[in-house]
C-alpha cells in the first residue's frame, strides 16, 4: 500500500511540474508574440521618422543654399548669381 501511494505521489508530482512548464510556455508564447508586434511598430515608427529626417535635411540643404545666394546678392549687388547676362556690374549689350 506505501508503494502505490509512493507512485501515485510520483505521479502527482510529474504532472504538477507538466503543467507548470506548460503555463510557462503559454506565457512565454503570448510575451514572445507581444513583443514581435511591438518590434513592427517600433520599426514602422522608425522608418516614417528616418523619412521625415531625410526630408527636413534636404529642406535644410535648400535653405542653406538660398541664403548664400541672398548673402552673395547683397554682397554683389550689380553682379547676379542665376543669368550670365552681366559680367563684372557692367550690361553687355548685343547689337
Amino acid at each position: 500500500m506505501y508503494k502505490l501511494l509512493s507512485e501515485r505521489d510520483l505521479e502527482l508530482r510529474h504532472l504538477r511540474k507538466k503543467a507548470e512548464q506548460e503555463k510557462v510556455a503559454g506565457t512565454a508564447g503570448v510575451t514572445s508574440e507581444a513583443a514581435a508586434t511591438k518590434i513592427v511598430e517600433l520599426s514602422k515608427k522608425v522608418r516614417e521618422l528616418t523619412a521625415e529626417c531625410e526630408s527636413e535635411k534636404s529642406k535644410g540643404k535648400q535653405w542653406a543654399r538660398k541664403c548664400m545666394e541672398l548673402e552673395h546678392e547683397v554682397s554683389f549687388p550689380c553682379c547676379p548669381t542665376n543669368n550670365g547676362d552681366a559680367m563684372d556690374g557692367h550690361a553687355v549689350l548685343n547689337i
